[in-house]
């Protein structure tokens, strides 16, 4: 429903600017020296903070008793430190 994709969207809004912040506060970022290295790693940081996001939200509705499909999560880098 809107209701619900407008919760993914806030959800997921706070979880990349979360995810963002400590990226770019961590060592694995300011090691890197080219901007293309620096986009690639925000973008795996950006697509980690989402799948955490849709994985909220589907434990919510499946709580609720509403069915999903599921989709398959994107294999990036481990960046669970910058997601705590």
């Amino acid at each position: 429903t809107s209701d619900e994709r407008d919760e993914y969207q806030k959800l997921a809004g706070r979880y990349i600017q979360d995810a963002l912040n400590r990226a770019i506060e961590s060592s694995e970022y300011r090691v890197l020296r080219k901007d293309d290295q620096k986009k690639v790693f925000l973008e795996r940081v950006i697509d980690r903070a989402r799948d955490k996001s849709r994985d909220e939200m589907t434990r919510k509705l499946s709580a609720k008793g509403r069915k999903i499909e599921e989709t398959k999560p994107k294999k990036v880098f481990d960046s669970n430190i910058l997601l705590k």
